[in-house]
């Protein structure tokens, strides 16, 4: 992570110099990791093919259920299947390399390879429908939350000066006790106690998932207001999530 961290900076964000909009360099950052941690898939074409497919899929579990040609959930629909047997075509080809290998440490890089030689408490191992099931459904979880945690941080940074600087200062620390070119480990993100701090105000402030509809089982009749059986209903309390005195109070 580290190293794909260094190498998006330099070759994505660095060249457009000062101006960078961070929530689509963000996006492609967290996509391109996401497909190198879960498929170990680093080959930029067929990255940004997913990533265009699944922003349509993301778009289309957004909109009006209209199954209609045109229609972001029709899009939806279309890409979700192409994504799936792209998937299923990824798996056979991994299947067919794991069995020709008998070194775990080689052949576990990622979580594709996890799945295809992990079985469940009675034995058995999922089968490839399942597992790029399992796949999607992490890549969607991941697609747009943590693109959107880190824009959040990063504009609130950039209104608060004085805890981007209290972050430099924690980052200069951990960099020094560092040789040159020396990647980091678990022991260094342990100790960024204040940037987590941060990060964790930001999507207090921010929640990268705000949305968790529920479903009405029966009639329900609140203050004044009927919700008819069968509605999907989400409640936010502003007042609850409002800082009291200001933003990253406390920190």
């Amino acid at each position: 992570m580290d190293t794909a961290a260094k190498h998006h900076i330099e070759n994505e964000w660095a060249p457009k110099g000062d101006n960078v909009v961070v929530i689509d360099m963000a996006k492609k950052f967290t996509f391109e990791l996401a497909c190198q941690l879960l498929l170990n898939v680093t080959d930029s074409k067929q990255v940004a093919k997913f990533d265009n497919r699944f922003g349509n899929v993301i778009a289309g579990m957004m909109s009006v259920p209209i199954d209609f040609p045109g229609t972001s959930f029709n899009r939806a629909i279309k890409d979700a299947n192409l994504i799936r047997k792209e998937l299923l075509t990824l798996i056979k080809e991994r299947k067919m390399a794991v069995q020709q290998k008998n070194d775990d440490s080689i052949i576990i890089r990622d979580l594709l390879s996890h799945l295809l030689v992990t079985p469940d408490e009675d034995g058995k191992l999922m089968n490839d429908v399942e597992i790029a099931d399992k796949i999607v459904g992490q890549l969607i979880a991941g697609y747009d939350t943590a693109s959107t945690t880190i824009t959040f941080i990063l504009e609130y940074l950039a209104e608060y000066p004085y805890f981007y600087n209290e972050i430099f200062k924690e980052q200069m620390e951990i960099a020094k006790s560092k040789e040159p070119g020396q990647s980091l480990n678990w022991m260094d993100i342990q100790k960024m106690r204040y940037t987590w701090h941060v990060a964790c105000e930001a999507m207090r402030l921010a929640p990268p998932a705000p949305l968790a509809f529920k479903e009405a089982l029966t009639d329900v009749t609140f203050a004044g207001f009927t919700i008819p059986k069968g509605w999907k209903v989400h409640l936010k309390e502003l007042q609850q999530w409002l800082p009291i005195q200001g933003f990253f109070h406390g920190l």
